[in-house]
């Protein structure tokens, strides 16, 4: 709720923040009710929530202009784009660590419908970024191009100049290092 209500006092033109409270007090309901179905995490709808509202205020021009019947249904819309994208940003995230971490598969824990197990991943991503940003600029910046732009070898080979062999050697390296650094931080706890 946090999210939502401080895009909509963020407005500065107060008609447009006026029409857009009546919108989110008519609706809220039906946007976390849309939002918490596919994400299934209350913190996940709050941010999916405000971000629907950010995109609703991006179009609120052309949302004034729309029959107040087809209102629920264009919110609705906005709100399951938003999920979808947080969704997808994730999937992309879990799939980087994954293959940071040496696996090419997503792990079936990542999937899940149990809140602990997915804020302990989502715990286990906040660390390795931390990790990563501890590393080398070297090593930082190749891994962000392999696993999280998703670039190939070959093309990570264009952008530095390097020959395919060199790319995944440094890779490998990068890899290991990362990996050294996360079971420190585990011994260290």
């Amino acid at each position: 709720m946090q999210t939502a209500a401080l895009c909509i006092m963020a407005i500065e033109n107060d008609d447009d923040r006026a029409f857009m409270q009546r919108l989110y007090t008519v609706h809220e309901r039906l946007m976390y009710r849309a939002a918490l179905k596919m994400t299934r995490n209350i913190r996940d709808a709050d941010d999916v929530v405000g971000a629907a509202c950010e995109s609703l205020i991006k179009g609120i021009d052309h949302l004034k202009t729309i029959n107040v019947r087809a209102h629920p249904a264009y919110i609705t819309s906005a709100v399951r784009n938003q999920a979808l994208m947080l969704l997808r940003r994730r999937r992309i995230e879990y799939r980087a660590i994954g293959h940071l971490l040496g696996s090419n598969r997503l792990p079936k824990e990542y999937v899940t419908d149990d809140v602990d197990t997915r804020l302990f991943y989502q715990c286990t991503l906040e660390e390795v970024v931390e990790t990563i940003q501890r590393l080398s600029e070297n090593d930082q910046h190749i891994l962000r191009m392999k696993f999280f732009d998703q670039l190939s070898d070959q093309e990570i080979g264009e952008i530095l100049g390097l020959q395919l062999s060199s790319v995944r050697s440094r890779l490998t390296r990068a890899r290991r290092r990362l990996r050294e650094a996360l079971k420190e931080d585990k011994d260290e706890q």
